[in-house]
């Protein structure tokens, strides 16, 4: 499953192949930078374009729904969180 998108959904793809620095790998390990090919699945689904990969998204496996018409993804999804901040000294602007 591929997301989330600005609605917080996933689509559901396949991965085609997984390389690192040029070499065609099996899987990815922690903390690995990848190149992943990608295919969507389904009759009459439009490719995944430039402008719906954004930072944040991800590739996750897929989730059995347990309620019918729910997003199983919305406990993954998170759009804003609360943090304290403390800036002890800056000499810009921040």
């Amino acid at each position: 499953m591929f997301g989330p998108d600005r609605n917080g959904n996933f689509r559901p793809v396949i991965v085609k192949s997984i390389h690192e620095n040029r070499v065609s790998i099996d899987e990815a390990g922690p903390m690995s930078s990848v190149c992943v090919n990608v295919k969507t699945i389904g009759k009459n689904t439009e490719p995944i374009k430039n402008c719906q990969i954004r930072k944040g998204s991800c590739l996750i496996n897929p989730i059995v729904a347990r309620v019918k018409g729910s997003n199983p993804y919305q406990a993954l999804c998170v759009k804003y969180f609360d943090a304290q901040i403390r800036i002890l000294h800056h000499h810009t602007t921040i």
